[in-house]
């Protein structure tokens, strides 16, 4: 665009804004994008959401195959969404909605947004460029810009732009949300564009184009040279000159004769004295006229090239030279040609010219003139496939992350925060507004990465606070996030900093105090992420032991329960499976800490558990009602860890699932999971159900 494109551009942006003034209550709604909390949207409680509704949309892709990339058992995959959609409903339930919003406007309100001027500016440049993208095509460019130019400014379309841009003013959160998760778009937003669509359509059926648009605007014929036609009618002249170029193979016993070849090497000689010697004996050999312009070319090669690169490089400069001569028997026609010094003329006859078998191929060397464009536009912009709306929607993503992110920094947690944990709701409210702060964080990281350069990485000391339990016993999270990734460590004081030497660490404590059982841990751990009471140990200990001992059990219920939800939120159901099936004998904390194909475990054990649960969340997200992301590597869906992970899932959950139905054989039909799960939630995590 050149300086006086640009300056019109601003006028026209400036003289557009002084008609549309967003008001405050528009600009407030705006802001709540830039909250990026994007599955906020409704008062649903998420527990009433049917979610077989989903597993049914899921199932159908699965059994299509169509989404089913790594052909995993499809019950295997169902089992995993239908865990993660209650994950996911938790997370989202009334009780927990409430909790988290008052605290997120207590602690994450805060976020900076682009100047009012800049949001304005930014969706009428996107206005403006999507009819040009919609209307220009690489023909005529000059021609077709002014077109736009006078499309944008017809009333009507004038008045479809300003309600859309108020329509965004105040739905743009749920439309970059439908961009971002690449879900349908509300019905009133397509209605707008479609609008605009269906009147740049009429607008360039009824405009008089030598209004708007001159002869100079158009852009001049193609040169039309022996190189620029087609590949098409190189291929026509190679079949019409197919027997000539047949001669070429016998060139190399011709070659050797004339000592002009080396057979060892296979390449054509260069020596200045073997082609003087070839050309004085060249008379004694008859040859046609092809394999005379085929010698003539032997003796103008200056570097060395075996037969076949001189046979290309020979074929080329026939078929350019069979070219050139049909263009310069037409130029010699004078004004009956069809080319007039090298360009096509528009009212050329074609009947009794040489190039008469190839005007198929000639439209783009014809000048079109202005009473011709109406053609050239219903042959492409009126037919063209990508419509107004396509172009908008693309153009406004863009917007979005390549203009407006760069004013934004979002507000997060401290980086050494404690939640204060009273009860189920303010446990599940703490962990998102955790997972919240950490996305935010990464997105500014992400933003600083792409504009400062490298940037540091951050950590964050979250802490989770029962003081039911005692205020000296926090579990801490330590996350680190970069530009790239978040990870998380839960400090725990034992030095066993695997599932499995957790495990370890249970079975030496049952060992040592016989008082205790697998399912004393189940009830402890219960009552921490409840908020229910203090914990009670049947048997007296040093008041050292006794520290240690409730400090452990209140970070292995966090890492257990609460950070792995934040990885992942199927985690707060599959955990709760696992602590049912402890509690009825039929696992130990060993063996659910501990990955092996002969008994079911926990499958947030596996190795790259955190990997596969983004992979798994990233295909789900189309699907559930609700998005989750943690940022960071993942795999293929056909990678063997996730086969293995989603066969331990299954496996877990199948165990559990006879456990509670005791005429249960075999997983055959999903709606029965859901209904079992549903009715366990109210156990599970008392209190966050809406009382009735």
């Amino acid at each position: 665009m050149d300086e006086i494109d640009k300056q019109m551009s601003v006028l026209h942006v400036q003289n557009n804004i002084s008609k549309l003034n967003l008001a405050d209550s528009t600009l407030n709604s705006l802001t709540q994008f830039y909250d990026d909390s994007s599955d906020e949207d409704d008062d649903v409680d998420g527990l009433s959401i049917n979610i077989n509704d989903k597993v049914n949309s899921v199932k159908d892709i699965v059994e299509n195959g169509s989404k089913n990339p790594s052909q995993v058992p499809v019950m295997q995959l169902l089992v995993c969404f239908i865990n993660y959609s209650f994950g996911l409903a938790l997370y989202n339930a009334a009780k927990v909605k409430s909790t988290y919003r008052s605290w997120k406007e207590k602690h994450l309100s805060r976020c900076s947004l682009p100047p009012e001027n800049i949001i304005i500016c930014s969706l009428q440049q996107v206005f403006k460029t999507a009819i040009e993208d919609r209307i220009t095509i690489k023909q005529h460019a000059n021609a077709f810009k002014k077109l736009a130019m006078s499309c944008q400014n017809q009333a009507t379309v004038m008045q479809h732009r300003d309600k859309l841009l108020n329509y965004l003013g105040s739905n743009l959160r749920p439309v970059i949300r439908c961009i971002s998760a690449d879900t349908a778009f509300p019905d009133d937003l397509l209605r707008h564009l479609d609008a605009i669509d269906k009147e740049i359509c009429k607008y360039l059926k009824d405009v008089e184009y030598s209004t708007v648009i001159e002869q100079d605007d158009l852009d001049p014929p193609l040169a039309i040279t022996a190189r620029s036609l087609s590949d098409e009618m190189t291929e026509h002249l190679e079949n019409v000159h197919r027997a000539e170029l047949s001669e070429m193979n016998r060139m190399r016993d011709i070659l050797r004769r004339l000592n002009l070849f080396t057979l060892q090497r296979q390449h054509i000689s260069i020596h200045q004295s073997k082609r003087e010697t070839a050309q004085r004996n060249l008379h004694d050999l008859e040859l046609s006229p092809f394999q005379q312009n085929y010698m003539d070319e032997v003796f103008r090669i200056q570097e060395r090239l075996n037969f076949e690169e001189f046979n290309l490089r020979f074929k080329e400069i026939f078929f350019e030279r069979q070219m050139q001569d049909l263009i310069d028997r037409e130029k010699n026609r004078g004004e009956q040609s069809i080319i007039q010094g090298l360009y096509i003329r528009k009212d050329a006859t074609f009947c009794t010219s040489e190039f008469r078998e190839y005007e198929e191929y000639m439209d783009e060397f014809k000048s079109d003139t202005i009473e011709s464009l109406s053609k050239l536009i219903d042959d492409t912009i009126l037919t063209e496939a990508i419509s107004f709306r396509q172009h908008f929607i693309s153009l406004l993503n863009r917007t979005i992350t390549e203009v407006f992110e760069q004013y934004i920094r979002r507000s997060s947690l401290p980086t050494m925060h404690i939640h204060k944990i009273r009860s189920t709701v303010d446990y599940i409210a703490s962990l998102r507004l955790t997972r919240r702060s950490i996305y935010r964080t990464y997105r500014n990281q992400h933003l600083q990465q792409s504009i400062f350069g490298k940037s540091k990485e951050e950590h964050h000391d979250i802490g989770w606070q029962f003081p039911r339990i005692g205020d000296s016993y926090i579990a801490i999270e330590r996350t680190r996030i970069t530009a790239n990734a978040c990870s998380s460590l839960i400090q725990i004081e034992t030095r066993a900093n695997t599932y499995q030497k957790l495990g370890e660490k249970i079975q030496l404590f049952l060992s040592n105090q016989t008082a205790y059982l697998d399912c004393s841990f189940v009830l402890w751990i219960r009552q921490i992420i409840n908020g229910d009471k203090n914990l009670e140990f049947k048997e007296p200990m040093l008041p050292k032991a006794c520290h240690d001992m409730t400090l452990f059990l209140v970070q292995l219920a966090h890492l257990f329960v609460g950070a792995e939800s934040i990885r992942y939120p199927a985690a707060l159901v599959q955990a709760q499976m696992v602590m049912d099936l402890i509690q009825a004998g039929h696992l130990t904390w060993s063996n659910a800490f501990t990955a092996a194909d002969n008994h079911i475990y926990y499958p947030m054990v596996l190795e790259k558990a955190t990997r596969v649960c983004r992979t798994l969340a990233s295909t789900f997200r189309r699907y559930s009602f609700y998005s989750h992301r943690y940022p960071g590597e993942q795999l293929e869906m056909d990678d063997i860890m996730v086969s293995k992970y989603l066969n331990a899932e299954y496996q877990l959950t199948t165990a559990w699932l006879k456990l509670q139905t005791t005429s249960f054989n075999e997983l055959n039909d999903e709606q029965i999971l859901s209904e079992v799960v549903d009715r366990a939630i109210s156990r599970w995590y008392p209190g966050i159900l809406v009382d009735k």
